[in-house]
């Protein structure tokens, strides 16, 4: 009798040898605790001193971010280690459940929201097309200052034949975090037309705009990662969604000018209603 030969490749499967030190553990979690405090700390100076909550309501929005992680780990290959303190598992029907820990809810409150915030005053301040490079220069090496020493101490695994790694960090993942900017480019938008009230919209809009950012430009390498594809499929992916990624950011810049200059519509609907009021005043007080 002659073997067969499958021509699929064996499927990706993570090390489950790999396990997480208590210490490590506790570490990573309190760093986070630490900075989402921070994130509400600035959230609360920012209610107190600008009589506006939209850093808050950026915060909550990301912490909903992290009911569509689990999506983008699996299709991107991200095992979370044995070790974490565990807070809800999603995927449980599949081969490899995602084991969410706490660690990664609190962090994806400055990741997801504090960020997107940060995107959105560049808007509203008027910043310069050298300011918008320098921020999202920022946001890539802040990605790679969080993941290259989670990856490091353990904490969670990229597997598979994963394209570009660095430290074990895949570097085409960096191109697929840019949703803060477009949530902030949508929330930008309907502050100016519903004013301050435009704000509770962030809720919504960034983990919105985290998962349409990571389909935009992250489909070709999740497809590539999911099909039996060679090595250099995988690469050329990994290259395309960075060419994506960095056209959409060079067409941002070049159209931020024309969002800046958009006028306050919602000022502007006041100043017409006030304007009829008084109108409406002096046509009384002269009959």
């Amino acid at each position: 009798m002659t073997a067969t030969t499958s021509w699929v490749n064996p499927v990706p499967v993570p090390d489950f040898s790999i396990a997480l030190g208590a210490t490590t553990s506790t570490v990573v979690t309190w760093i986070c605790v630490a900075t989402a405090a921070a994130c509400l700390i600035a959230a609360i100076g920012e209610i107190m001193l600008k009589r506006t909550a939209v850093l808050l309501f950026c915060c909550i929005g990301g912490i909903f971010c992290n009911a569509i992680e689990p999506l983008w780990d699996v299709l991107g290959h991200l095992h979370f280690n044995r070790g974490n303190t565990v807070v809800f598992q999603a995927f449980a029907q599949a081969a490899f459940p995602v084991d969410y820990p706490l660690w990664a809810v609190l962090l994806y409150i400055q990741f997801g929201g504090f960020q997107c915030w940060v995107f959105y005053l560049m808007l509203k301040l008027g910043a310069s097309r050298r300011t918008f490079w320098t921020v999202a220069a920022w946001q890539v090496v802040v990605n790679g200052l969080i993941e290259i020493p989670l990856i490091n101490a353990k904490v969670y695994q990229y597997y598979g034949d994963q394209p570009f790694r660095l430290f074990g960090f895949p570097l085409w993942w960096v191109f697929t975090n840019f949703g803060e900017l477009l949530g902030a480019v949508v929330l930008f938008l309907l502050i100016k037309r519903f004013g301050n009230t435009g704000a509770v919209s962030a809720i919504f809009i960034v983990p919105a705009a985290f998962g349409a950012w990571e389909l935009w430009t992250g489909w070709p390498v999740y497809a590539a990662l999911n099909f039996d594809t060679l090595s250099v499929v995988k690469h050329f992916a990994a290259l395309v969604s960075a060419a994506v990624t960095v056209l959409t950011l060079w067409t941002f810049a070049k159209f931020m000018p024309v969002l800046q200059s958009l006028p306050d519509w919602h000022s502007l609907e006041f100043d017409r209603a006030g304007r009829a009021d008084q109108g409406d005043k002096v046509g009384a007080s002269s009959s």
